[in-house]
């Protein structure tokens, strides 16, 4: 298991089936909210990396997460978790 499949499972086991309230617990307020169902978190580390956690919900639980990670504003690579897809779990990379 390589290290971003690590860093979404991490997420999944923390976070999968949590309420919108825990969540906002844990992380506070998301910086955007699209559609009520949609909500992501931005970290920057450094200057030059910066990472977008998607959490997408389904009766106001976690049902998907997606990792977008940047490297001096390029795109560089998308984590996924689709609870119902196979596989669960993919990286897409772009560089």
């Amino acid at each position: 298991m390589n290290a971003q499949i690590k860093k979404i499972d991490t997420l999944v086991r923390k976070h999968l089936h949590q309420s919108k309230i825990v969540l906002m617990i844990v992380y506070g307020i998301p910086e955007k909210v699209l559609d009520d169902d949609i909500w992501i978190y931005t970290w920057n580390k450094y200057f030059f990396f910066k990472t977008k956690t998607v959490f997408i919900f389904k009766n106001d639980r976690v049902t998907d997460i997606i990792i977008f990670e940047y490297i001096f504003r390029i795109h560089f690579r998308d984590s996924f978790y689709n609870a119902n897809h196979t596989p669960k779990y993919e990286v897409v990379k772009y560089y």
